[in-house]
């Protein structure tokens, strides 16, 4: 199994693709080949140590591999933990290969979980990051607004701090079951789509170059026009100016969120 002691020979820099399968075979081949990791960084991006003057290690993605790091997390850490270190890759952090590939060295050398030692940097850090992540999910369950297209899909355009689709669409796909809808993170150029069956990955050709996620007039149908108009004529009528409270209204409804509800178009 992975989780054998091994005493680091080498230090070098790592190049993977960029997966989470990726970064797990990332971890693996650090066991194999006994290496001691000073960067993992994407195949493409800017090295990030401005001095490093080694060759960069390519590690080429193997499921098999990856599968077998993904057992030990699972083994030793539980489900909460491989929750937690997904999330972490997810968040996008500049960090976030060098974290999981601390975390799992941690947790195969204690052979338990140790989610709850916070006075440990790494498990710290991972602790933040979940939590940022989940504060993000549950803004997207709570903003995310659908437009009825003229073909009847339901299209909800989001651009959130982090990458969290892969996990936020399950409420969606729960709460919405009867419906086909697309979600599409315009930040990153891909959408999860739902008609009843499988969730299907897309890849559109689209311009939100707006302050809002308005969709243009002509793609929607005549019903969500009507439906728009009639939530922002709902809207003002119950607005009361004299008790406005901006600072409240920003403490739950960021302004960074606006753009996706219909009463700020």
């Amino acid at each position: 199994m992975l989780v054998h002691k091994t005493t680091a020979v080498d230090e070098v820099q790592l190049v993977y693709d960029g997966t989470y399968e990726g970064l797990l075979t990332v971890v693996f081949e650090c066991y194999r080949l006994k290496l001691t990791p000073t960067e993992i960084q994407v195949q493409g991006a800017p090295a990030k140590d401005l001095f490093a003057n080694r060759q960069p290690l390519t590690i080429t993605s193997d499921k098999t591999s990856a599968q077998r790091v993904a057992a030990g997390i699972t083994k030793y850490g539980g489900r909460q933990t491989v929750s937690e270190l997904y999330q972490v890759f997810l968040s996008e952090n500049g960090q976030r290969e060098m974290i999981v590939y601390q975390y799992l060295r941690l947790l195969f050398e204690k052979q338990k979980a140790i989610n709850a030692h916070y006075h440990i940097d790494v498990v710290l850090q991972v602790s933040q990051l979940v939590k940022q992540m989940g504060r993000e999910i549950h803004r997207m369950h709570a903003f995310v607004r659908f437009q009825e297209l003229a073909d009847g899909l339901y299209f909800a355009p989001i651009e959130p701090d982090f990458d969290v689709l892969p996990l936020a669409h399950q409420h969606f796909v729960k709460r919405y079951a009867a419906m086909r809808w697309c979600i599409y993170d315009i930040k990153r150029n891909y959408g999860l789509m739902y008609d009843g069956g499988p969730v299907q990955t897309v890849v559109l050709d689209m311009d939100f170059s707006g302050n809002t996620m308005q969709l243009p007039a002509e793609v929607l149908s005549a019903k969500e026009l009507a439906y728009q108009q009639l939530w922002k004529d709902y809207y003002k009528s119950t607005n009361i100016t004299e008790r406005k409270n901006l600072k409240l209204h920003l403490r739950h409804v960021p302004s960074r969120y606006w753009k996706y509800l219909t009463e700020k178009w």
